[in-house]
This record gives C-alpha cells, sequence and structure tokens, in this order.
C-alpha cells in the first residue's frame, strides 16, 4: 500500500524507486522477498507513470536477484493472450506460500 504512490513519485529515477521502495518496506518485512515485493509494486507505478518500454521487462531490470524477480522473469515470457488461470500455476499466485508468485502474477495481469 506504501509501495505505489513511491514509484509514482520517484518516476523516472527507477534506482531511487528501488531504493525508497525497499527503506519503506523494511519496517514491516524484514525478508528480502518481501521487501523485492515492494520494490516490484514501485517499479510498476513508475513504468505506469512514464510508459517506458514494456512493464515486466522494466521491472526485471531494475529488481534485486531473487525468487520474485525470477518468477517475474518468467511472467514476461508468457504472452498476454494466454488465459490467466493458465499462468497463475506457471508463476504463482500464492498457492505457494511464496509472495513473489503473487505479485508476478499480478504484473502480469
Amino acid at each position: 500500500m506504501r509501495a505505489a504512490p513511491i514509484g509514482a513519485f520517484f518516476a523516472g529515477d527507477p534506482a531511487r524507486v528501488v531504493e525508497e521502495a525497499t527503506a519503506s518496506a523494511v519496517v514491516t518485512h524484514f525478508h528480502r522477498e518481501g521487501q523485492a515485493g515492494a520494490i516490484a509494486v514501485a517499479l510498476a507505478a513508475s513504468w505506469a507513470a512514464k510508459h517506458e518500454g514494456d512493464l515486466l521487462p522494466f521491472v526485471v531490470k531494475w529488481m534485486p536477484e531473487g525468487v520474485t524477480r525470477s518468477l517475474i522473469a518468467e511472467a514476461a515470457e508468457v504472452p498476454l493472450t494466454h488465459e490467466p488461470w493458465r499462468v497463475a500455476p506457471r508463476v504463482g499466485a500464492g498457492a505457494r506460500g511464496v509472495g513473489g508468485g503473487t505479485v508476478a502474477f499480478s504484473r502480469w495481469c
């Protein structure tokens, strides 16, 4: 809930988006993957404000290494013509207990 406004406010400066999203998430998400979820949401909001290229490649480019980044990179490979119910098992939608999956699936949607 804090990440999207951060991305919009710092749109055009992805490095700053990552820095600020991490700082906002660390108080409630000590695990790096929790912070990565906030970073992904902030980057998506930043992209929405500026529309620089395609969304998922932009997010992947600026994400820190980890499960969330890997799942978003996989989601970027899925054509947007696929039905969501076919995509969810591939990238995750929360059933595996990995937050990165829900972030990847929601970014794909």
